[in-house]
């Protein structure tokens, strides 16, 4: 009887911790929304492509640490975001402003605010078939 005990308060222990894991994970990933809206091969220059994508955060969330492999801009549509670069100032791009990021450029981006979500465009130019991002450890 104490045997079945154990093995069902460990079985329970297990399920609440898989199921809190589960929420957190979820949440985590919705707290950023990467949508991709099109991807084309540019006809004036050869082997190369543009994306456009649009990115929603929830307030407070953060991006993943990461560099882009092209020429990349940034375009604030709702919101504030904030741009977090190695051995750089932080960079702020408000509602209807817009920024370049050269290439390899390490970056974390963020929502500056900590109350309301911010939706931005990415538009980036990158080599056919290239991946636009590097996650960075």
């Amino acid at each position: 009887m104490r045997r079945f005990s154990h093995t069902a308060l460990f079985v329970a222990v297990g399920i609440a911790v898989g199921m809190l894991s589960s929420q957190a994970l979820r949440a985590q990933t919705q707290a950023v929304r990467n949508t991709p809206v099109l991807r084309t091969e540019l006809t004036d220059f050869q082997g190369t492509e543009g994306y456009l994508n649009v990115v929603q955060q929830d307030s407070g969330a953060v991006g993943r640490k990461q560099y882009h492999t092209g020429d990349v801009f940034f375009y604030v549509i709702s919101g504030s975001m904030k741009l977090e670069m190695d051995g750089k100032p932080t960079v702020t791009i408000a509602q209807g402003q817009a920024y370049h990021l050269v290439p390899k450029t390490v970056i974390t981006p963020g929502n500056s605010s900590s109350t309301a979500p911010v939706t931005f465009l990415v538009f980036g130019l990158v080599g056919k078939g290239q991946a636009p991002s590097v996650q960075v450890p």
